[in-house]
């Protein structure tokens, strides 16, 4: 049997609110670091394969109709889409108004469990009463210890 392991590492619910913020704090400053580092080579290497940001070409070259144009289109795309959601969504809403259709498959019975995982029925009633279940699979069979 498994020796329990005392290690927060395979545990993390034992960790506490305040180591689980100062890791989040660390991670966020060691990433900010990192891009703050790796942002000129970003550039430098896009500056050698000629892209320029777009930002400071629309708004501050000759381009800033051309944005215009791009935002309308984004504009009449994303109404489009809202407005065919909320159809379908209307659609849904008149015609299952009042009916709900979802059914949950029953419960099997101690006698059916027993017969799919081919263990004896009192071991499987004494598993279900069982705080703790130990389930060993040795080659095609299936032993249940509590």
């Amino acid at each position: 049997m498994r020796k329990r392991s005392p290690y927060v590492i395979e545990k993390p619910q034992l960790k506490t609110n305040m180591t689980k913020g100062v890791e989040a704090a660390v991670t966020t400053v060691a990433w900010a670091v990192w891009l703050y580092f790796a942002m000129p080579v970003l550039t430098m290497v896009l500056w050698y394969l000629g892209v320029r940001l777009v930002l400071a070409e629309q708004l501050f070259g000759t381009h800033y109709l051309g944005l215009l144009s791009v935002v309308r289109i984004y504009a009449i795309v994303l109404l489009s889409m809202w407005l065919a959601l909320s159809c379908w969504s209307l659609y849904n809403r008149r015609r299952f108004r009042g009916r709900d259709r979802r059914t949950f498959a029953p419960l099997a019975t101690d006698e059916e469990l027993a017969a799919f995982f081919r263990v004896e029925v009192t071991a499987v009633k004494s598993a279900r009463a069982a705080r703790r279940v130990a389930v060993h699979f040795d080659g095609p069979e299936i032993s249940l210890r509590t």
